[in-house]
């Protein structure tokens, strides 16, 4: 991948608005990557040890409950992995390459010296509030989802016992109802027979 220029940088909206001559400092640092569709670029629990910007393709993050859950998909100008930079703590969701995606890659301590800076401080809380703020939306979400299916599994059981027991019912009494209309069957067979169809 070719150098990363100033300008480049002007796609990240959070990038756009800095003086000319901190994002020529942050083309000067970024380390450009390049994934492939498929590729893993974070896993939960890893290390934060960086955040990056997705310059061109989408990335999707995917957060492991009882099953993997995409969470979202970010293109072009996104931040990616910030929140766990930000906290210290290690990745809480993974990072893999929708498409074939180009990125940049900055330390962590990077992000200090950028803080310096009163306004992008504000506006890289604004996105991590978002962020935050989305993540636990989507997994309120997933989780509503997960107890819908439990309970619909529950009701469907409930709903096939007794259609199972029916059934099971309907099959004996046809086999019955065989062995009473049987030629060799006992007069009282067929008083039997007779009854129930009084019964039906």
């Amino acid at each position: 991948m070719s150098a990363v220029t100033a300008e480049a940088l002007r796609v990240v909206p959070l990038l756009a608005e800095l003086p000319a001559p901190t994002r020529t400092w942050l083309a000067t640092v970024a380390e450009p990557m390049d994934l492939e569709a498929g590729e893993v670029l974070l896993a939960e629990g890893d290390e934060a040890d960086a955040l990056y910007v997705v310059l061109d393709g989408e990335v999707e993050i995917i957060k492991h409950l009882d099953e993997d859950v995409l969470v979202a998909v970010s293109g072009p100008g996104a931040l990616v992995g910030e929140l766990s930079v930000v906290h210290a703590r290690p990745r809480t969701a993974t990072v893999r390459a929708a498409t074939p995606v180009r990125l940049l890659r900055f330390d962590a301590g990077v992000l200090a010296e950028l803080v310096t800076d009163r306004d992008l401080a504000l506006a890289l809380l604004d996105t991590v509030g978002r962020r935050t703020q989305e993540l636990e939306l989507q997994l309120r979400h997933q989780e509503k989802m997960a107890q819908l299916g439990t309970l619909t599994a529950g009701l469907l059981h409930e709903l096939n016992n007794p259609a199972a027991a029916v059934d099971r019912s309907v099959v004996r009494l046809g086999e019955v109802t065989a062995a009473l209309q049987a030629p060799d069957a006992a007069p009282r067979d067929r008083q039997v027979l007779d009854r129930l169809g009084d019964l039906l």
